[in-house]
């Protein structure tokens, strides 16, 4: 548009060209402001909101964000400073071309092959087989599953149609799968159970099952016909919260999961619906172990300390300042629940919640709720003892080799947290809170490891293996019985 009615998206660089001022930013794409009046504001090179990293002509070109554009002193090329992509890139103005000059071409991508040159788009969770030599991955972004092979280091898609989103049942590549996020193998590793975090998508609102030996995808419960609706203020709406009968129920998104194989219980973080559900596999129902309690509300007061009440005199009401958040069932409060671990003994569930960045536990007979580590409701990043300690935006965590301790992604604070479960000491890990970024090598020692945007995690022996922007990391004796050194 011109002047005042172009929009823009985070802007982090302003070059001259030789036609005009190029912008640079978080829309994805290189934006030209002509140099007078009206100041027209045209997309050149990329398509705003679509990341990648593909060079070639006009608007066939994608880009990541950028963290700044310079040009060069002729005017007539355009460096573009691809942070997403981990790249520096080239627009040659005069001959329309987006070229790669520095970096990976394609740090983010889908394929499959030898590890060196294999590509994901954002992975998500992982679980790995009982002899450690395969790896499940939901590659989230690339809406499929794929299996690493840690022996020969390759790797394959099993499920979905790469960069492909939808919902369909269906044998490897019929299948569609619409942002696949957390996973869950049986013990006889022939189910592997998924979830999907929907932030971007609605329609894969479900739990659903690959059978790794055939490749077949079913869905276990939830789906496009299945969902949960909610209301204007985000509440869902009474009468579509359904359970009981694994066929009829209804879901919101679902993220975590955790599997209690003997006893046949899949443990489910209904992440929209602020619960922790259960899937009872051999009786085929659901229900709710804990959560989807709201808020206690009060009447709010002006600054004289009177009651306000809105044009009708109705009470404006408001949240409370304080309010407990742990209870039994679906009296206890949650917020956007994501991660979950359970006990090999099947009694305790470990939570981690996004929203409240806090480390919670469950008792699995009870369903009661209680505060680990972390302070209601506001992030930060402080290693301490208990709800003295600071978390932002929790999403991932798995017990370590003798279950005395949890490993957290702190994916705010770009770290992995420990958090001892006999005295609830939190300390950092892996990482440097609130640093983000990556030292381009193989191997580093863990003191200087630096992350992006870490997802998810699981247990591999001693080690953990943990997925970040576009790259699994194994972080070796990270889960030993005592803390490593």
């Amino acid at each position: 548009g011109d002047g005042p009615a172009a929009r823009f998206n985070i802007s982090q660089g302003l070059t001259r060209g030789v036609d005009g001022f190029y912008v640079a930013g978080f829309h994805n794409s290189i934006r030209r402001v002509s140099p007078e009046p009206p100041f027209r504001v045209t997309t050149v090179r990329g398509r705003s909101g679509e990341s990648g990293s593909r060079d070639g002509q006009a608007l066939d070109a994608r880009f990541g964000i950028a963290f700044g554009i310079h040009a060069h002193p002729d005017g007539e090329r355009i460096y573009y400073m691809d942070r997403g992509a981990n790249n520096i890139r080239e627009f040659n103005t005069i001959l329309g071309r987006v070229r790669t000059v520095m970096g990976a071409p394609r740090p983010d991508d889908w394929t499959d092959g030898a590890f060196a040159e294999a590509r994901f788009r954002t992975p998500a969770g992982l679980a790995q087989t009982a002899n450690g030599r395969f790896v499940y991955v939901a590659d989230e972004s690339n809406h499929v599953i794929r299996r690493m092979d840690l022996a020969q280091r390759r790797i394959e898609t099993l499920v979905g149609l790469p960069v492909t989103p939808g919902f369909a049942d269906g044998v490897a590549d019929d299948a569609l799968l619409a942002h696949p996020y957390a996973l869950a193998l049986s013990a006889d590793e022939r189910q592997l159970y998924i979830s999907f975090f929907n932030l971007f998508s609605v329609g894969n609102r479900a739990v659903r099952v690959l059978d790794t030996e055939t490749l077949e995808l079913t869905t276990l419960a939830g789906g496009p016909d299945r969902l949960v609706a909610f209301d204007a203020a985000g509440a869902p709406v009474e009468g579509t919260v359904i359970e009981g009968a694994l066929a009829d129920t209804h879901w919101g998104d679902t993220s975590g999961l955790a599997l209690d194989d003997a006893r046949g219980l899949l443990y489910v973080s209904d992440r929209s619906l602020n619960r922790i559900r259960v899937i009872d596999l051999e009786a085929g129902t659901v229900r709710t172990l804990a959560g989807g309690a709201s808020p206690p509300m009060v009447q709010a007061v002006d600054e004289n300390g009177d009651p306000e009440v809105d044009e009708d005199g109705d009470p404006v009401l408001v949240v409370a300042d304080t309010y407990e958040v742990d209870g039994t069932g679906e009296a206890a409060i949650l917020n956007r629940p994501m991660g979950l671990a359970l006990r090999s003994d099947g009694s305790t569930l470990y939570v981690v919640e996004m929203s409240h960045h806090l480390v919670r536990r469950i008792d699995t007979q009870t369903g009661e709720v209680s505060t680990i580590a972390g302070e209601y409701g506001m992030p930060g990043a402080f290693d301490d003892v208990g709800l003295d300690a600071a978390f932002d935006s929790p999403t991932s965590l798995v017990l370590n080799e003798d279950e005395s301790a949890l490993l957290v992604v702190d994916r705010g604070n770009a770290a992995v947290r420990r958090v001892d479960l006999a005295t609830a000491e939190v300390t950092t890990v892996a990482g440097e809170l609130g640093i983000r970024g990556g030292l381009g090598f193989a191997i580093v020692p863990l003191s200087r490891s630096r992350f992006y945007f870490p997802v998810a995690l699981t247990r591999s022996g001693r080690d953990v293996l943990l997925t970040d922007r576009n790259v699994v990391y194994r972080v070796e004796a990270l889960a030993a019985a005592q803390e490593a050194e």
